[in-house]
């Protein structure tokens, strides 16, 4: 065990001459020759400990004794003397940053002295105060707040392998530099905890210095940003069915006022103005609506003083009833058939920019003849699989789906899809595909060749649908549906992330498979 104060040497050992032998420096125990201390041999030394650091030497030839000792700590000179005997320095450890190093100077008999010669310089390693970081224990003051806003700095227990370069204070003393124009208005006894009423906008860094009674310091500091904030809709948009409506938002704090804006419809405007745009105090606004049903965009943002902004907020809405192709509906997992055992009898589908509320009905219709033979009895939630029966024989079919809203009931709107004997599926062999350029970037052409008899035998609605999987056939990137009787088809592939896929060619119920390559 380490005794509780270890002295040390910086030993000046010189052999020199003026003209080419310098004196060497090393830093050395007490008592031995000449055998360097480093600071991993020293090990961490606590805060407020002392050491005692000396420096040993050998007046050089021509020189008969020591005139001057000068010690330096953080390069500021801490101690000259002119007594050859007094070659030591006691420091007490008050940094977290200590570099110690000595200047000697020789005199000779005449009272000529020599230039001062430097040691090398000594860096223990100093142990660190156990504190954590500096915490928010309110939130943090947004662009515009004056809020009153609290932070935390607390000690912490440490535990595991690193503790031997932890210091676990006791008594100790917290003071706090805030960024420019914030006030502080309550602090704890030993300043842990402190809050602050910041001024607009004004952000930084915000340091904690931890002072313990021997002077030491240590800091800490956090990052403050000053954040804008979109305003938030307490009363969204949503689905409208009347021709005037209102909507309004939360009140954003340091706000001057809120620029309105309408996007995606034309016939859409703000009553205030009979404009797509609306810079207002207000935070209740009304809207005029007219035309065919649509979709279209609200957005909303804070605007400060000095011409700062927020984001812009966007709520989604309606206008009337949408129609199925108003929300663009997709289906069945891109796969151009389906067969009972699929997917465990249910089809997907995807409904964007959906309205708020309501389901889907939805029914099938034989094909070419459209007679309902199967309808769902209940609505379906939107966002879920749809259900279906397992007694379809093969064939034609069009799925029909319709929207329920709050406004009404959308018209129908269907698919054209091949119900097909699973067991019987026909992969690879019926057709060929020829495939050019590959690889491609932008156009990708593909023809169809050499078909077996029961491929040419498709009727023209069966048609020919193309996916681009992953390397892994787990993910569909894009697809395209051609009519059965044409001869090329041109797939555009602008957009696709460059690198190897298989590309699925499906008529009906058989199917082939190639390897491509986007660039």
């Amino acid at each position: 065990m380490r005794k509780s104060y270890l002295t040390l040497f910086l030993v000046l050992c010189t052999f020199f001459s003026f003209a080419d032998n310098e004196q060497v420096c090393v830093i050395t125990n007490q008592g031995s020759s000449g055998e360097a201390c480093s600071a991993s041999s020293l090990g961490y030394v606590d805060p407020c400990s002392s050491r005692t650091f000396k420096v040993n030497y050998t007046i050089p030839a021509g020189y008969v004794i020591v005139a001057q000792y000068e010690w330096f700590v953080n390069n500021v000179s801490v101690k000259t003397t002119t007594d050859p005997t007094d070659f030591g320095l006691p420091w007490q450890f008050t940094s977290a940053t200590t570099t110690v190093y000595c200047k000697v100077t020789y005199k000779k008999q005449d009272g000529t002295l020599s230039q001062p010669f430097t040691s090398n310089s000594f860096t223990p390693n100093i142990k660190s105060t156990n504190f954590g970081s500096i915490a928010l224990t309110t939130a943090a003051p947004a662009y515009g707040c004056t809020n009153t806003v609290s932070f935390s700095l607390n000690t912490t227990t440490c535990s595991g392998q690193f503790c031997d370069h932890i210091y676990t204070v006791g008594q100790y003393n917290i003071t706090w530099q805030p960024p420019g124009g914030w006030t502080q208005t309550s602090i704890s006894n030993n300043g842990s905890n402190v809050s602050f009423t910041p001024d607009a906008t004004t952000g930084g860094t915000l340091t904690a210095t931890i002072q313990l009674p021997c002077g030491f310091t240590e800091t800490r500091t956090f990052n403050v940003t000053r954040s804008t904030v979109a305003p938030s809709f307490s009363v969204a948009p949503g689905e409208i069915c009347t021709s005037t409506s209102g909507f309004s938002i939360s009140p954003v704090c340091g706000a001057v006022d809120y620029t309105y804006t309408i996007t995606g419809a034309s016939g859409i405007t703000f009553a205030a103005n009979g404009q797509q745009s609306l810079t207002t105090s207000s935070t209740s606004v009304n809207i005029n609506l007219s035309g065919a049903a649509t979709a279209f965009v609200v957005k909303v943002k804070t605007n400060y003083a000095g011409g700062v902004s927020s984001a812009d907020r966007n709520a989604f809405s309606f206008y009337g009833v949408p129609s199925v192709d108003l929300v663009t509906f997709t289906n069945y997992n891109g796969d151009p058939y389906f067969c009972t055992s699929h997917i465990n009898n249910q089809f997907e589908y995807v409904l964007s920019a959906m309205p708020d509320n309501g389901g889907i009905e939805y029914r099938i219709l034989d094909w070419p003849n459209l007679n309902v033979v199967y309808t769902h009895p209940n609505p379906v939630a939107i966002g879920s699989p749809v259900p279906v029966g397992s007694n379809f024989t093969p064939g034609y079919y069009v799925v029909e789906v319709r929207l329920l809203t709050d406004c009404g009931v959308s018209d129908w709107a269907g698919f054209e899809v091949e119900f097909v004997n699973c067991s019987q599926m026909r992969s690879a062999g019926y057709f060929n595909l020829q495939v050019s350029p590959n690889p491609a970037s932008t156009d990708l052409f593909v023809t169809i060749t050499r078909e077996k008899p029961e491929v040419k035998a498709l009727k023209p609605s069966a048609r020919v649908t193309y996916i681009l999987y992953d390397l892994n056939r787990t993910r569909a990137v894009k697809q395209w549906t051609f009519a059965n009787d044409q001869k090329q088809h041109k797939l555009n592939v602008s957009g696709v992330k460059p690198g190897q896929y298989i590309l699925v060619a499906n008529k009906g119920k058989y199917q082939q498979s190639t390897q491509v390559l986007i660039k």
